[in-house]
C-alpha cells in the first residue's frame, strides 16, 4: 500500500491512498488489512512536509508495522505480542 501525505490549508497533515493512477480517501481499515496481508506501507510526501515530519511519519509507520507483525519466540509472526 502506498500513502501520500500532504499539508492541508490549516497546516494539518492528511493522507490519501495511492492506487496506481488514482487517489482514494485514507481508510484505517484498508491500511490495517494491507498490513495484516503483509504489505508494507510506502510513503510519499507532498510539498510542505518537513524532513522532521517525514521522520515522525516513518517512525510511526515502523511502530505500527512492529505491533502488527511482532516476532514470536520461534521466529514466527504472531498477533498476540511478545
Amino acid at each position: 500500500m502506498k500513502l501520500k501525505f500532504n499539508k492541508t490549508e490549516d497546516g494539518d497533515i492528511a493522507a490519501v491512498i495511492l492506487d496506481n493512477t488514482k487517489q482514494e480517501v485514507f481508510s484505517y481499515i484498508k491500511m490495517i488489512a494491507a498490513l495484516l496481508d503483509g504489505q508494507p506501507i510506502e510513503c510519499e510526501y507532498g510539498e510542505g512536509i518537513t524532513p522532521e515530519e517525514q521522520e515522525q511519519i516513518k517512525s510511526l509507520n515502523d511502530a505500527i508495522w512492529e505491533k502488527v507483525h511482532p516476532e514470536g519466540e520461534n521466529g514466527e509472526i504472531s498477533l498476540f505480542g511478545k
